[in-house]
């Protein structure tokens, strides 16, 4: 309960009881807020892609037996879903718009890490692979734009389009080690200096700021949780066991980011508000965070955690937990996305 307390009391902090905020915190109590929660769930022999709705489930299939959700944008009434299926011999990335299937490309392999609707355009960030090489890829309407042909060893994993820019965030391996960058418009930018392993795991524009998030190796090779606000960076976790951070979301000047944090080898799932840390669980399981989402006063977070005999799919809303799955099956919620109409 001190926990939850402790959590509330860091929200509260972060939205000031001007007459404007309770103005603003009036208006989304009087709106329908729908959450929306993607990832996936082992059955038995099959891998299922679910779409939880208000903790029900829909279940996200291509016809085939294995599918996985990475990521999801609500725009209007049109909720778009990320991730990967087959076609029958490899993996193909998907996206499903309002359920129904989409195959990201037919013969050649590839996935779906995150996706991002800017008005009626629909991006989808992945890559295609040939059997020998990986091609990081921006689809833009199903369509490659084309933004890294002939470029190898970049992997990317999060999206943001402000008007005609792309941001796209992820790692490039140097040849020693993967360097965190971001691209603008296919235009790169390093964040890490490429002494040791580094990676952004999630990008957020606000105003003219960029955040983002990830990871830093130290010399010890033990991983550090950061955040880079215009590519100046700052570190979350002390460095003395591994940690990254995953998911970022701006309110204004507030920044809440979702990871996860070890501690004495036991992974805990942890939220920073503006880079003060809170641990969603008590470290008797192994638990992750994997994104985070706010909406009015209400901070979301999906995530999972190992209760024996598998994963269980959770989100957290102030850091109160509730279940997605029953643990039957292994479980793993990756993204969370919540409107309020």
């Amino acid at each position: 309960m001190r926990q939850l307390f402790v959590l509330c009391l860091l929200i509260s902090s972060a939205f000031s009881c001007s007459k404007d905020d309770e103005q603003s915190a009036s208006e989304f109590e009087d709106l329908v807020t729908d959450v929306y929660t993607v990832g996936y769930e082992d059955e038995g022999t099959t891998r299922s892609a679910k779409l939880w709705k208000n903790g029900i489930a829909t279940s996200l299939t291509d016809g085939g037996n294995k599918t996985t959700a990475n990521s999801l944008f609500v725009s209007g009434n049109d909720v778009y879903v990320v991730g990967t299926g087959s076609n029958g011999v490899d993996d193909i990335g998907m996206i499903w718009k309002n359920g129904v299937p989409i195959k990201l490309t037919e013969r050649l392999r590839s996935y779906a890490n995150s996706v991002f609707v800017s008005g009626s355009d629909v991006y989808v960030l992945g890559y295609i692979s040939n059997g020998t090489t990986s091609i990081a890829t921006v689809w833009k309407n199903e369509e490659s734009m084309n933004l890294f042909d002939g470029i190898e060893s970049i992997d990317l994993n999060s999206i943001f389009v402000v008007k005609n820019d792309v941001y796209v965030a992820g790692t490039q391996f140097n040849g020693h080690v993967n360097v965190a960058k971001i691209w603008k418009n296919g235009v790169p930018t390093n964040l890490t200096d490429g002494t040791t392993n580094a990676a952004v795991n999630s990008i957020f524009i606000e105003g003219s700021d960029v955040y983002a998030v990830g990871y830093e190796n130290n010399q010890n090779d033990i991983s550090i949780a950061k955040i880079w606000k215009n590519g100046k960076a700052t570190i979350l976790t002390k460095g003395i066991d591994y940690a990254t951070a995953n998911s970022v979301y701006v309110v204004g000047s507030d920044v809440y980011i979702a990871g996860t944090e070890f501690n004495n080898g036991k992974s805990m799932a942890t939220i920073w508000n503006n880079n003060s840390p809170l641990k969603l669980t008590k470290g008797i399981y192994p638990s992750y965070a994997t994104s985070i989402f706010v909406q009015g006063n209400d901070v979301y977070v999906s995530g999972y955690v190992y209760t024996g005999p598998s994963y269980v799919a959770k989100i957290w809303k102030n850091g109160e937990v509730t279940n997605l799955t029953d643990g039957t099956y292994k479980a793993y919620a990756n993204a969370v996305f919540v409107t309020s109409k």
